[in-house]
């Protein structure tokens, strides 16, 4: 069946949740290194599945010396993505002849091809 395997209701794992999350989000915002190496694992557990060993990010070292840097995505408070994923300020800025929806989903949604993103908000 479908049993709750945290041993923890829903509702009060998202209650916890919920009161913890600036805390959470401002330690993961100050603490460099030590926030990248838990981003990463966070990122490895959710994708790495028993179902999927093949997926590349299932497969993917979490040994420190490969851990990319993690940081806060500009103007996303609360979601989180490698260094190397964070788009340019300027990236964010309307382009000549963009319509608001092709701007509005291009902004939201993040680089072309990367995925890799590790949001605290529900």
């Amino acid at each position: 069946g479908d049993e709750n395997q945290l041993g923890v209701e829903e509702v009060e794992l998202f209650s916890v949740f919920e009161a913890q999350r600036n805390p959470i989000a401002e330690w993961l915002r100050g603490a460099g290194s030590a926030a990248s190496k838990v981003l990463q694992r966070v990122e490895h557990m959710v994708t790495a599945s028993k179902d999927n060993p093949a997926s590349p990010k299932a497969t993917r070292s979490t040994s420190s010396d490969q851990d990319p840097e993690w940081c806060e995505f500009p103007r996303h408070r609360g979601d989180f993505v490698p260094r190397e994923d964070a788009p340019d300020p300027q990236w964010f800025e309307a382009r000549r002849d963009e319509p608001f929806r092709a701007w509005l989903l291009r902004v939201t949604q993040g680089l072309p091809g990367s995925c890799r993103m590790v949001s605290l908000n529900l």
